[in-house]
């Protein structure tokens, strides 16, 4: 019963430079990755769509042909901003970040209870780096808006009523690091 998908996309990285200190970047991508052919059973749905059966149990299924691959956004985008504030002894460094992905499913039916809605996310860091020393400071703070974005999730058994379990991604983190350079 294995299935076959068929996959496909483009992806873009660009990085500017439009003045001295300050860096730009986009990258983007578009990927389709649908299943051609597959035919299984649900679990959690044990009557199937009232129509397919699967051909080497004889239970009945659902035909996923033409559903989203799981994990498989159809779009992702990128946003990053960078400014170096040049010190006489080194140099203080902001950046900021931003991300959005299209919809994820997190399993091969596409049920959206079992997904994650289109979202988007922020970052900040601010670092600084001194020339006559090898050690770096940053501070930063992710998913500053402390969105709730699901990373997985699947449907457990129908013996404790099929519920929904998954993982979700860090809340609104602060944090510090200190980098040596060699």
């Amino acid at each position: 019963n294995a299935a076959t998908a068929r996959i496909y996309g483009l992806e873009g990285e660009f990085t500017a430079q439009p003045v001295r200190d300050l860096t730009l970047s986009v990258n983007a991508s578009w990927l389709h990755a649908r299943f051609r052919r597959y035919i299984t059973a649900d679990q959690a749905r044990p009557g199937g769509d009232g129509v397919t059966t699967d051909p080497d149990s004889g239970v009945p299924a659902f035909d996923l042909s033409g559903n989203t691959l799981p994990q498989s956004p159809n779009y992702t985008i990128n946003l990053a901003v960078e400014y170096a504030i040049r010190l006489p002894n080194g140099a203080v460094t902001l950046r900021g970040e931003s991300s959005w992905s299209d919809r994820v499913y997190f399993s091969p039916f596409n049920r959206d209870i079992v997904s994650q809605p289109a979202y988007d996310l922020q970052n900040a860091f601010i670092s600084y780096e001194r020339e006559d020393s090898p050690l770096r400071i940053a501070l930063f703070i992710k998913n500053i808006r402390n969105k709730t974005i699901m990373s997985a999730g699947q449907v457990n058994s129908t013996l404790v009523g099929s519920p929904v379990v998954g993982f979700v991604q860090p809340p609104r983190t602060f944090g510090m690091t200190l980098g040596y350079r060699f």
